[in-house]
């Protein structure tokens, strides 16, 4: 449910904003893991938001592209 291959930042952005807006639990929620992150649009969502994230992947090139787009957004 959380992060699909070809998510968009902005569409992991809704989802989340959903998930804050129907759940309240997620309020305490301040450090995650992201397994399967891929290119890390839910994990750069969570992270903008002030969240310590760490996003995990099997795939070394996903890892790559999801830190590049971290440090282009100022979130390293």
């Amino acid at each position: 449910m959380f992060a699909h291959p070809g998510d968009s930042h902005k569409h992991s952005l809704q989802t989340l904003n959903l998930l804050y807006e129907y759940d309240d639990f997620m309020e305490s929620i301040r450090s995650m893991v992201d397994l399967g992150c891929g290119t890390g649009g839910f994990s750069l969502a969570m992270a903008s938001l002030g969240d310590s994230v760490v996003g995990v992947d099997i795939d070394p090139v996903a890892i790559a592209i999801a830190e590049e787009k971290a440090m282009l957004a100022h979130l390293t």
